[in-house]
């Protein structure tokens, strides 16, 4: 089963995960009494936020012409001394309660720099879709989130 923090992050790209985080960590540097307490830890845990957002150097692109049930070509570009080997990819939409969609690849060799994929016919089309890269070996470390795109019907 997975946690709120996984499925959160897996329905927001890497940035829109990043701010959600400062939200709640700014929220947590308060007292009930409007005090800000403990304000170095708040700034520690901002800058390793920060810091894990630029470890990877996964940059993945958002497929075009996109149809359930067809093939599509995912392209994408990794940095061989910062990137792992091989990452998952899937599909999510952060507009369905359970947003990934769909496994397109397990531990798909990052070298490769792209694939063609069919993507599954049971994907509703629309609007919002985006692909996200989490390590092989921890689908909680996601590398990279693709820019949203359409898909439309099979």
């Amino acid at each position: 089963m997975w946690s709120y923090p996984k499925l959160l992050r897996m329905s927001l790209g890497i940035e829109e995960y990043i701010n959600h985080r400062l939200c709640i960590l700014h929220i947590a540097s308060r007292s009930q009494f409007g005090m800000r307490v403990n304000t170095p830890s708040v700034l520690f845990a901002i800058s390793s936020l920060l810091l894990s957002a630029s470890v990877s150097g996964f940059t993945i692109s958002a497929p075009v012409n996109t149809r359930a049930g067809h093939l599509t070509d995912i392209h994408w570009t990794y940095q061989p001394d910062r990137d792992p080997a091989t990452f998952n990819l899937f599909l999510t939409n952060a507009s369905y309660a359970f947003n990934v969609q769909a496994i397109l690849g397990e531990n798909l060799r990052s070298e490769s720099g792209g694939i063609s994929v069919v993507v599954p016919a049971t994907v509703k089309a629309g609007e919002g879709y985006a692909l996200l890269v989490t390590k092989s070996t921890n689908w909680d470390w996601i590398l990279a989130s693709s820019p949203t795109f359409s898909i439309a019907a099979a």
